[in-house]
């Protein structure tokens, strides 16, 4: 019966935490996409014994987020560098097309 409240209690204390929920101690050791989780497990006793591990998840969210940051900034500038040309051709014709056609 003992074990049947533990279980009990348990689920109710996981019941009241979601689980994408932001934790200002320990949020960075736990929502890093992997190879960047390698970077957490060190910090790992860091943030555990720190006096103020609020502000070391932040450091280290900043850490492990600036290189996906930092790719997808490439990626959209690249497009950008792609796609703007054409749309101002593009522009062009379909500005030439209007002219010819009131004609």
């Amino acid at each position: 019966l003992e074990d049947k409240k533990l279980v009990l209690y348990i689920n109710e204390i996981l019941k009241l935490r979601s689980s994408s929920e932001y934790d200002e101690r320990c949020s960075a050791l736990v929502s890093t996409f992997p190879p960047w989780n390698v970077i957490a497990l060190l910090f790992t006793p860091v943030i555990m014994f720190a006096k103020n591990p609020h502000t070391i998840n932040l450091v280290l969210f900043h850490i492990e987020y600036a290189p996906m940051m930092v790719v997808l900034l490439i990626v959209y500038l690249i497009g950008n560098l792609l796609l703007i040309p054409l749309a101002y051709l593009k522009g062009i014709y379909v500005n030439l097309q209007q002219c010819w056609s009131n004609k």
